[in-house]
């Protein structure tokens, strides 16, 4: 009796094991698949930021001079709300940057890193040095808030603004700084269902030790604190660091307890995962066989010297059963049949085998089922297949009536209908209900999961009652919850008061987290697609309004120039002494015609030059800059000579020869132009215009500088920013007084700056100005 009391203990204990082994099986499974999703999932949002068609092409014109200013703006806040919109989609997105290629920060969420140089300096190299430029920073210490966090970063192309392929050339890399206790470690526990000891945690290799990268349940700062020497780890952990699997361990861990675990590896990331319970909990069930069993074994034996014989006919028989069937057990095999009809203890105990084999054939029952649920819901895309396959799941595990899946609708505050498995419909697919009509669904928004065990006691709100008019008598909902993000809503329904079991409810919080992460990635899916189609249409609107622009000005600048020269030509017609005779009041009039009608003219033809202050076309054409500005300057002699302002003197100086600059010959005599025009009109009566050419060194880049001075009447230094801005004119009476539609300087400035070159004014109130226009110096030819 002793030894089969010992056999049955082993038996059970067996069975405890294989059941925990089974749990914690499934649970590694699970938690690395969640992982591995999460991993994932964070490299795509990366990498869609990075090869967006439209980002690369923005973030390429944020580098081209040839890009005005404004225009920069523009698209450096285009691709800050895109940063933005993705930190506040996602839960533990600290920081997200665009970084140009010498480790700048261009773009950011966070505006005090723009102008920096990124502090995560790993993830930017590796992105660099990867084939195909993605990156990962395995768990560290966050240099800003040095908590445990996790870098991701890809590298993004340039565009060729021509043709609009993307190059070869790597411009810059988008990093996200994510944060581990937001993210991963809620993903690792706690595990309630599995006790209080129970717990999971990731490790890794470090040359010869094993480091802990999670906190632990009896050790909250283990993460990058705690690493054992290699030869000194747990065994578990040490597997799993150095990449092998193991089904089920005895073995001690960090704390020397003896526990059994289950630990696999995560490949992409040279992580070890553990899951674990200690020894003593695990058996716990077992201790109560073992005083039972201490009990009959003292009977056995103060009965075993009056009773020998007849004890010996009477209990070999079942002694012999209960043998076999805990051999059989031992073995693996769970389907027994101890049907024993005696009151004594050992019928207690054949019965007592046989609810614990039953126990234990339905758990593995179950734990196969939940095997095939996840493995489905991995292949299910869509909403509707993932309800399928958990409802498939549920029905074959435990029996219920009804099922049903909504989601919460963060914009209009209630669960829409989304799926259904019911006979007796109380809501159709599409439906909305709010968290007021019952209690279950305030719980559910709060995340707790609601039991209903009798709806006759819950009538208070309209939806219990509706359920209950339709014949059901308990409900269970529960939360489908992506972190501290609720997804939706999971709803079971009996037509009797307490139609679950107490052993349903972690089977059923089981299947509830794996549908909440296979939704939460069909929505992110969703998302996606549906974010590249909206950048799309956004980006040919934009394109189409640019075209209209382009159209528009053409036109109007063509319509005007027409009346405009027609006027001229008839003013100047009309003041040609040998054509007309006119009074001196009639001439001073049409003077002042004449006067305005230049002016309007050199209005239109500065809008006209202002939209096409563009880049030349294709790479220009070399020139002499000296002949441009010679042309330049007999034109503004000659318009002072028409206008009555011949006493102005115009003389050009420091003249180098051999200064060419490549080119739009047309553009540039707009600059000297406007440059010449604005000296004259701000100058006294015979004031002197002075021009000098000269060639200036800056680094490894040779400049040509042209240099216009006049004599006139100055501008204060807190003006001189205004000046370049179109249609800015100075405050003060003697500016009203010279007239301008503020565009001169702002041509001028657009011209040079497509031309690859800059513009500064050295000026004072009072002592007049000199404008400095430099443009890159073109090497001289080399002839054999």
């Amino acid at each position: 009796m002793t030894g089969l009391g010992l056999a049955a203990y082993q038996a059970e204990r067996q069975a405890l094991e294989a059941r925990v082994a089974d749990e914690l099986a499934v649970l590694a499974m699970m938690k690395t698949e969640q992982i591995e999703a999460w991993l994932a999932e964070r490299q795509a949002d990366v990498r869609l930021l990075a090869v967006n068609r439209l980002n690369q092409e923005h973030f390429t014109e944020l580098f081209d001079p040839h890009v005005p200013t404004p225009r920069k703006n523009e698209f450096a806040a285009f691709l800050a709300d895109n940063l933005v919109g993705l930190q506040s989609s996602r839960v533990g997105y600290r920081e997200v940057s665009m970084v140009d290629a010498n480790g700048v920060v261009v773009i950011s969420t966070n505006p005090e890193a723009v102008g920096h140089p990124i502090s995560h300096r790993a993830p930017f190299d590796a992105a660099l040095a990867a084939p195909d430029g993605a990156a990962i920073h395995d768990i560290h210490r966050d240099p800003a808030t040095g908590q445990p966090a996790m870098a991701f970063a890809h590298t993004m192309r340039a565009i060729d603004l021509q043709s609009g392929q993307e190059t070869e050339t790597i411009i810059g890399v988008v990093i996200t700084i994510v944060d581990m206790d937001a993210t991963v470690y809620p993903l690792l526990g706690p595990l309630p269902e599995l006790g209080d000891t129970a717990e999971t945690f990731l490790v890794r290799k470090e040359d010869e030790s094993v480091r802990y990268l999670s906190h632990l349940l009896f050790y909250p700062k283990a993460p990058l604190q705690l690493t054992f020497p290699a030869p000194d780890a747990p065994a578990a952990a040490r597997g799993a660091a150095f990449g092998q699997s193991g089904e089920l361990l005895r073995t001690l861990d960090y704390r020397g307890r003896p526990v059994l675990a289950v630990y696999r590896p995560i490949p992409s990331m040279g992580w070890g995962f553990v899951a674990k319970q200690d020894l003593e909990q695990a058996f716990a069930p077992v201790q109560a066989l073992e005083r039972r069993l201490a009990v009959l074994a003292g009977m056995v034996l103060a009965l075993i010297s009056m009773l020998a014989l007849f004890l010996a006919r009477t209990l070999t028989h079942p002694i012999e059963e209960l043998a076999a069937a805990a051999q059989t057990i031992a073995g693996g095999d769970l389907n027994v049949s101890l049907r024993s009809e005696r009151r004594d203890e050992l019928g207690d105990l054949a019965r007592a085998f046989q609810h614990m084999a039953d126990a234990l054939a339905e758990r593995q029952r179950r734990a196969s089922i939940a095997t095939r649920v996840l493995e489905t819901l991995n292949a299910s895309p869509t909403v509707e297949g993932a309800f399928q396959a958990v409802t498939a799941g549920v029905r074959a595990a435990i029996r219920c009536e009804s099922m049903s899946l909504a989601l919460w609708e963060e914009n209009r505050g209630c669960f829409q209908v989304a799926a259904l498995d019911q006979p007796l419909a109380v809501l159709q697919p599409g439906a909305c209900v709010e968290p007021d009509a019952s209690d279950a669904l305030a719980d559910v928004l709060a995340r707790r999961p609601h039991l209903t065990p009798d709806l006759s006691q819950e009538q208070d709100k309209p939806l219990d009652r509706l359920l209950y008019q339709r014949g059901y008598r308990s409900r269970l909902n529960l939360p489908l919850l992506n972190g501290e993000h609720i997804v939706g809503m999971l709803s079971i329904g009996w037509l009797e008061p307490q139609g679950w079991r107490a052993e349903d409810l972690p089977l059923l919080n089981q299947f509830a987290s794996a549908l909440a992460l296979a939704l939460e990635r069909s929505r992110l899916f969703e998302e996606v697609r549906r974010r590249a189609e909206e950048l799309e249409r956004a980006y040919l609107e934009l394109r189409r309004a640019d075209q209209l622009k382009d159209a528009f000005i053409r036109n109007i600048t063509h319509e005007l120039r027409t009346p405009v020269a027609t006027l001229s030509g008839f003013t100047e017609l009309l003041l040609d002494d040998d054509v007309s005779n006119l009074r001196p009041d009639q001439r001073e009039t049409l003077d002042i015609v004449a006067d305005q009608t230049q002016r309007l003219r050199r209005l239109v033809n500065d809008v006209v030059a202002l939209h096409q202050a563009t880049a030349p076309t294709g790479s220009g054409q070399p020139l002499h800059l000296v002949d441009v500005v010679r042309a330049s300057l007999e034109e503004a002699q000659q318009r002072s000579a028409a206008q009555g302002t011949s006493d102005h003197c115009f003389v050009l100086e420091e003249v180098h020869t051999g200064l060419r600059v490549r080119g739009d010959r047309r553009q540039l005599s707009q600059v000297f132009d406007n440059l010449l025009d604005n000296a004259v009109k701000f100058s006294p009566e015979g004031g002197q215009i002075r021009v000098r050419l000269f060639q200036q060194q800056e680094d490894d880049v040779a400049w040509v500088v042209t240099a216009v001075e006049d004599p006139g009447i100055g501008i204060a230094p807190e003006d001189i920013p205004a000046i370049w801005e179109r249609f800015v004119q100075l405050d003060g009476a003697a500016t009203r007084r010279f007239g301008g539609a503020g565009l001169g300087l702002a041509v001028v400035k657009e011209i040079v700056e497509a031309h690859g070159g800059r513009v500064w004014v050295e000026s004072q109130t009072g002592t007049g100005s000199t404008f400095f226009v430099a443009l890159p110096r073109l090497a001289e030819e080399k002839h054999a």
